[in-house]
């Protein structure tokens, strides 16, 4: 994955598949990102109303995050509801991706996030 710029200092930033797709440089197989890990600042995705949070303690507890063409897939696998999302099931949410903030006052080139190519756009393949 090559950097992604064009950030602004304490605003959040919108990354879409489209854009992970281009700086990862992946094949057409790519269907969707799944985000593994949060580095630094705040992860966010839009529920159609809101931007909700998503963090390190969420996706450890088994919410998989998947960014695809036609926005975020939420899978929960934590045992508990997420956000309305009950245990052991998935939700789309159209928009443009999710929403990184880095840490209030920090600028450069910073870490964010992690995120590994899938070939599924909904479930993880084994």
């Amino acid at each position: 994955m090559t950097t992604i710029g064009g950030g602004t200092e304490d605003t959040g930033y919108v990354v879409s598949y489209n854009l992970l797709k281009l700086r990862g440089n992946e094949s057409a197989n790519t269907l969707s990102f799944q985000v593994t890990t949060l580095s630094t600042g705040s992860l966010e995705y839009f529920d159609g109303t809101n931007w909700q949070g998503i963090s390190n303690v969420n996706l450890s507890a088994g919410l998989t995050v998947l960014v695809n063409v036609d926005g975020v897939y939420l899978q929960n696998n934590t045992g508990s509801t997420f956000n309305g999302i009950a245990n052991g099931a998935g939700a789309q949410f159209a928009g443009g991706g999710i929403r990184w903030t880095g840490a209030t006052d920090v600028s450069g080139t910073l870490n964010a996030f992690r995120v590994k190519a899938s070939e599924s756009a909904t479930a993880l393949v084994a």
